[in-house]
């Protein structure tokens, strides 16, 4: 093999190499957005069933009048 065709070789090789490289990162930080997003839809649940259940009781005390605030600022920015 030639000298030049040893170098476009290597050349490929190394280019192969970092587009290798960049999809997996690439692949990888896309399936780490899907997991934050299933967890902050999560939060987002367990928040409102824990309003609801504060909601549903009878006698509501002056900490579940504060909690149920703290968690209707927590949902204002996801909604």
């Amino acid at each position: 093999m030639s000298q030049q065709a040893k170098l476009v070789v290597g050349i490929l090789t190394f280019i192969s190499a970092i587009v290798g490289t960049t999809l997996a990162f690439d692949s990888r930080y896309a399936k780490s957005e899907v997991v934050e997003q299933k967890l902050d839809e999560n939060y987002s649940k367990m928040l409102k069933l824990r309003l609801l259940e504060i909601n549903l009781k009878e006698q509501q005390s002056p900490a579940d009048e504060a909690l149920k605030q703290y968690i209707k600022q927590e949902l204002a920015p996801n909604e």
